[in-house]
């Protein structure tokens, strides 16, 4: 059993989707335009229903986690033969045996003491055109959370900062704290995404950096003609983006 401390995100059922908040769901659904046929790392991929969800549609997907309790979950209810679920912990020395076309790392940075360290790990298991996408949640105008389990969160201009020193190209987007949608990045927007729940979506690449899928702005489109988060969720389903067998 693995203990629900807030910070993880665990389905109600192993197995579905039941009880997962819908700001991760939406942010695996951003993450499909850049997974399509690709080789993908699911870093700090809980206990893998997301990376279950980018099998759909990736060639292969890798997750790792350092929990094993959560690995083991992940290998038992969310396993499919193009993906594979291994321990790994993202504040050490990543494995070199694979070279990916994206990464996908959510809300992992913030637990880091060294985000430097983990983005040059990240750059050597990427292909030299391959893509991060990183989100984390930001503190311009709330400070510190307070999060025991977050070591180090950043301010827009200190994620982009860092991000510079590892990729030429990088995309913001901005999750508000109801998580229905992903928007780009304003100032205007910005500054009225002032909660704890906000979080900062990073898609960086040393070449220019595709924009989401019409599918993922259908997705937007929905809330903003006022779907509530049941219907939205239920959208979700029906499209076949977030299905699970």
């Amino acid at each position: 059993m693995i203990e629900k401390t807030g910070e993880r995100p665990i389905p109600e059922q192993p197995g579905t989707l039941r009880g997962v908040e819908m700001d991760n769901l939406t942010r695996y659904a951003f993450a499909l335009t850049y997974v399509e046929n690709k080789t993908v790392l699911d870093c700090a991929c809980g206990v893998g229903y997301g990376t279950r969800l980018m099998a759909a549609k990736a060639n292969f997907v890798q997750g790792w986690d350092y929990s094993a309790q959560s690995i083991e979950v992940a290998r038992q209810h969310y396993s499919v033969p193009n993906s594979r679920f291994d321990v790994v912990d993202a504040e050490k020395i990543l494995p070199k045996t694979v070279v990916y076309d994206t990464v996908v790392s959510f809300e992992t940075i913030e637990h880091l003491a060294n985000g430097d360290h983990f983005l040059l790990e990240i750059r050597q298991i990427l292909k030299p055109d391959g893509t991060l996408v990183i989100s984390t949640p930001f503190i311009d105008y709330r400070g510190f959370s307070g999060w025991a389990f977050h070591k180090r969160e950043y301010t827009r201009r200190q994620l982009c900062f860092l991000l510079r020193r590892h990729f030429a190209f990088i995309k913001l987007y901005v999750q508000p704290a109801a998580g229905l949608y992903i928007a780009p990045f304003s100032r205007r927007f910005f500054e009225d995404c002032s909660t704890a729940q906000t979080s900062l979506i990073a898609v960086c690449s040393n070449r220019p950096c595709p924009a989401v899928s019409s599918s993922f702005r259908q997705i937007a489109r929905t809330y903003f003609n006022g779907i509530v988060k049941r219907k939205a969720k239920d959208w979700l389903g029906a499209s076949g983006l977030l299905k699970i067998a």
